[in-house]
């Protein structure tokens, strides 16, 4: 990594466990494997989401752990809002609407459509031997 803001797509190979280690808080363990933590976030594009995502991260600096969290967004641009962390983002984030149905006419926004790649990422950190919290 370039050491910049902005990580990347984590669809390229290798890209999520290294953007990951890149903010994991490491905690070395007598006679065991080293521990590495991290705080992992999910915020779609909206003025809203994007401002709870941000203080939340201002809370997390406050007590010496924003430098472990990583955000994941929906896009490049998404990133951008993030000059002062590390965020990734998914070129696999649902553009379209799975299906014609009742809830996803009623509630489809970006919750819906972080929802496949947020688990798979987690389940991805998880297996790389990450200790991950999801905010």
């Amino acid at each position: 990594f370039d050491g910049s803001s902005q990580l990347g797509d984590v669809e390229a190979p290798h890209a999520l466990v290294r953007a990951a280690a890149s903010v994991a808080r490491v905690t070395e363990v007598p006679g065991a494997r080293a521990q590495r933590e991290l705080v992992f976030f999910a915020t779609g594009p909206d003025h809203t989401s994007v401002l709870m995502t941000k203080n939340a991260l201002a809370m997390l600096r406050t007590v010496g752990l924003g430098k472990h969290a990583l955000v994941l967004a929906d896009s490049d641009d998404t990133c951008s809002a993030f000059a002062g962390g590390r965020c990734v983002w998914s070129s696999r984030v649902l553009r379209e609407k799975p299906a014609d149905s009742i809830t996803n006419n009623k509630f489809w926004d970006w919750r819906f459509k972080f929802y496949y790649v947020k688990k798979a990422y987690l389940s991805r950190l998880v297996a790389g031997g990450f200790s991950v919290i999801q905010a």
